[in-house]
């Protein structure tokens, strides 16, 4: 079982002044709900044990009043209605359903909308198949390429992303300490493309939602360095475009709050995160080029992948390559 974390996102106030029972499943008719929790139904289905504060609350014995329940185990399980989506349930034993799905539908509560790529899956080696409008296309894995992950490639040090890649390193490429000591990434690239994912480094998937991180991007051709501490993200930009296709050395650096962007060795950029807090603590693995999904690892701060080529990215004078250091990745080859 995965913790969900998450905090309100407005004011100051902590304190939860409540003083009114607890309905479990539903609320006593009488009881208006807040329109801001977006529900309007009751819970269908079963609840066996409610833990508060790690101590177990005994259902039958702790409850003031109830309405319209009963023992679940004197109901089947199909009668839990567990099929989605116009699905026939089967009762196999008193502990084993089945769910019969429509068509277009699958898994064990039909709860998916199948695809092609469910019916008949072309990619190899590890390949993962997708849709892209109603063909079939594979994102394929480090080492792999083609059209569906037939060709097997060794990948040098000049790396090309299309858009749609990314290489995974762990989290100790780029350590962070708690003491006061600069960090420095350079990188070497060239693209066309104005807008893309360089390097993002957070907390790991579906923890990022208001937490640290320090990432690179380009946005509107100019490289942008960004960093979260706690109290408001930096922004600091470039002087100079690097997207004319041409090759460039970024380098960045930063010093608790602050941090500084050049480009081929010319005008520094200089800037810093809001607040007062001067350490960064991003312990998630480090993304170049992309990540395998934006909402997960970034919050959706970030949404778009690099394109284009990088040759070389060093981190606090350590050269990191994908033959060495890589944990996985997808869609990246060869640059020409």
């Amino acid at each position: 079982m995965r913790n969900i974390e998450s905090y309100s996102p407005y004011g100051s106030t902590i304190g939860l002044n409540i003083n009114g029972p607890l309905f479990l499943g539903g609320v006593d008719p009488s009881v208006k709900v807040n329109e801001n929790t977006g529900v309007t139904v009751g819970f269908v289905g079963c609840i066996g044990e409610l833990f508060i504060r790690d101590q177990e609350i005994r259902l039958a014995q702790s409850a003031l009043t109830a309405l319209n329940i009963q023992n679940c185990g004197d109901r089947s399980l199909c009668d839990r209605r567990p099929c989605r989506n116009g699905a026939e349930c089967i009762d196999l034993s008193p502990t084993d359903y089945s769910c019969r799905c429509m068509d277009g539908f699958v898994g064990r509560n039909c709860e998916i909308v199948e695809t092609i790529c469910d019916r008949a899956d072309p990619c190899r080696n590890g390949g993962k198949c997708y849709m892209d409008g109603n063909t079939q296309r594979c994102h394929c894995p480090l080492g792999r390429a083609g059209l569906y992950c037939e060709e097997e490639i060794i990948l040098g040090n000049n790396v090309e992303f299309s858009g749609n890649g990314y290489v995974e390193f762990s989290t100790s490429v780029f350590p962070h300490s708690r003491s006061l000591r600069m960090e420095t990434v350079t990188i070497k690239l060239s693209t066309t493309e104005s807008d893309g994912l360089l390097f993002f480094q957070g907390q790991g998937p579906g923890l990022q939602s208001g937490k640290d991180y320090i990432a690179a991007s380009i946005k509107g051709g100019f490289v942008e360095f960004s960093y979260e501490l706690g109290s408001g993200p930096s922004s600091i930009k470039s002087t100079t475009q690097v997207n004319d296709g041409l090759p460039h050395t970024v380098t960045l650096t930063r010093y608790g709050r602050d941090g500084t962007v050049t480009v081929d060795n010319g005008k520094l950029s200089k800037g810093w995160s809001k607040g007062l807090l001067k350490v960064l603590n991003a312990a998630g693995n480090f993304f170049l080029g992309g990540v395998p999904d934006y909402k997960e690892y970034t919050d959706n701060v970030y949404d778009k992948s690099f394109n284009g080529c990088i040759s070389s990215i060093s981190i606090n004078d350590r050269q990191i390559t994908i033959k060495n250091d890589a944990l996985s990745g997808m869609n990246v080859g060869n640059c020409n």
